[in-house]
């Protein structure tokens, strides 16, 4: 099966080379650009201008200022997925259940509100001439479909991947499992199942004597625990071993679910199932901070040329979106699955330094810098349509759809913290857009 990876692969690249050409050709179809003026003019508009006043002292704090901002808001959240015990616990897996909904909503507001117009912004520039002008900023569409192409290419061969690994280590290990259940026997305890998960929230009580329908029924952050709801229809985790670790609800039907862990456990095919979700949720949260990062660097790299008469408004509205980006992708990594503290600490880290890289990039050549440079422009430009196309494929596909439209959990909550939820999470795209008037 592995050749169906690697004939993936193929495809993604042929894709990708197919579209650029596609873009190539259409762009070169124009001899001049339809924006173009005299070229005095031009020459005139495209010109290096005069920074001004630079304080340079002033931008190197700003490097520090702005990393500590952003590993507060990831790191802050990540911790919340160690939680701790009892009523604490509680609190923390309410609180990163709505981090986790406050980050969608900025996500969303990112790729809306930041990244689509600043790549309207540069693919409409005046100074950029010949085949990239005659296209213009259908760029920003094309670029941001091959990011969500390629998105959804690496994802199946990602789940193929495990699937190949999944099937290779249950045919060695298929003598010592025991038959399935009969049929009739699985649909019955499936309708039991199901009232279960519905009386409880749309959670599952794993039963102490049987950890494999335990496993099979939840989706766990950390390492196993049962999983409570309560008044309000907020999960909370609870563990007999007092470790900390927080349990959700495998995002599937209760009813599949409860078939599944009595019927098919003893075939593996639950264990492939979680297998399946945590290989698909740790690439999606990978390539998404990886769009966030592309991002966070350009932003750096205009923080770090910002003459000091607009450093001070930016570099405020930087700190707040570097903040709310910050708790949103730590939120997603403290929910990943089989993955240590130490790990998700290794990924997390990224971010916080990807924008003060761009500052010292940006300080670093801020005497030669011309933002109206073609290869400026289509860096920057083709970039953000990448980061869009990334934002926009997870946050729809991957993080909205799992954890609100089809999430059997979320359907069992309360209306008061369903309520609360979609503010939350609405809440958050309107902080991205209030950022949005800054920078």
């Amino acid at each position: 099966m592995q050749n169906t990876v690697l004939e993936s692969r193929d495809a993604a690249g042929r894709v990708v080379w197919g579209l650029w050409v596609f873009g190539g050709v259409v762009g070169g179809c124009g001899e001049s650009s339809p924006n173009s003026v005299g070229n005095s003019t031009i020459d005139d508009v495209c010109a290096a201008s005069d920074l001004g006043a630079y304080d340079l002292h002033y931008h190197i704090a700003s490097i520090f200022i702005v990393f500590a901002v952003s590993f507060i808001g990831t790191f802050g959240t990540l911790l919340l997925g160690r939680g701790g015990s009892g009523k604490r616990r509680n609190s923390a897996a309410v609180a990163l259940q709505l981090f986790k909904l406050f980050g969608i909503g900025v996500i969303a507001g990112t790729a809306w509100i930041h990244l689509l117009p600043d790549a309207f912004s540069q693919f409409g520039n005046p100074c950029l001439q010949g085949g990239w002008a005659s296209y213009g900023t259908a760029y920003v569409g094309l670029f941001g479909l091959i990011a969500a192409f390629v998105t959804q290419i690496l994802e199946t061969s990602a789940m193929s991947h495990g699937r190949d690994h999944d099937e290779h280590h249950h045919d060695h290990n298929h003598a010592d499992l025991p038959a399935p259940l009969p049929a009739s026997t699985a649909a019955a305890a499936a309708a039991g199942g199901a009232a279960d998960a519905a009386s409880t929230g749309g959670l599952k009580r794993p039963a102490s004597t049987n950890t494999s329908t335990t496993t099979a029924s939840a989706h766990t952050v950390g390492d196993a625990a049962a999983t409570t709801a309560d008044d309000c229809g907020a999960v909370h985790p609870s563990s007999a071993d007092g470790e900390a670790a927080l349990t959700f609800a495998v995002v599937v039907d209760a009813s599949t679910t409860a078939a599944t862990s009595i019927g098919a456990t003893s075939s593996g095919a639950a264990i492939d199932a979680i297998h399946s979700h945590a290989t698909r949720r740790g690439l999606s949260t990978a390539i998404l901070e990886a769009g966030i990062v592309f991002h966070s660097l350009v932003i750096g790299l205009t923080l770090g040329v910002t003459a000091d008469d607009q450093f001070a408004g930016l570099l405020a509205a930087v700190c707040f979106h570097q903040l709310f980006e910050g708790m949103a992708l730590g939120s997603l990594l403290a929910d990943l699955q089989g993955k240590s503290f130490a790990e998700r600490a290794a990924l997390a880290i990224m971010y916080p330094l990807s924008t003060p890289v761009g500052i010292v990039v940006g300080v670093a050549v801020h005497n030669s810098f011309n933002e109206n440079a073609t290869a400026l422009i289509l860096v920057q430009g083709i970039l953000d349509s990448l980061s869009a196309g990334v934002l926009m494929y997870n946050t729809y596909t991957e993080l909205m759809s799992v954890e609100v439209v089809h999430n059997p959990v979320f359907r069992h909550y309360s209306k008061p913290f369903k309520v609360l939820c979609y503010c939350v999470m609405y809440s958050g795209a309107a902080a991205m857009a209030l950022v949005g008037i800054w920078a």
